[in-house]
């Protein structure tokens, strides 16, 4: 029985300068579409002080939200920028 010993894995390359500055403008901009579109957490206008409390809450955890899923967009773009296909046929 023969085993198949696999190849070393390459060093991982570390993202360059330009990629990290893309990125980051990439996380931003998407942040403030994602806060555009949501009228950055005014869904409902409180009318009593408690419901102002509440309203406080949600627009908080949706700000958050929209952080992390702006950080998961942009970094699912570029993933699919940086590691496209170039084209290249095999074998």
């Amino acid at each position: 029985m023969s085993h198949i010993i696999p190849k070393p894995l390459e060093k991982s390359r570390k993202p360059t300068k330009a990629q990290i500055i893309g990125w980051s403008i990439t996380t931003i901009f998407m942040f403030l579409i994602l806060l555009y579109i949501g009228n950055f957490g005014r869904f409902l206008f409180p009318h009593s002080p408690q419901s102002f409390i509440i309203f406080s809450q949600m627009q908080l955890v949706y700000i958050l939200a929209m952080a992390v899923l702006s950080i998961f967009l942009s970094a699912l773009i570029w993933i699919v920028i940086i590691f496209r296909d170039k084209g290249e046929q095999v074998g």
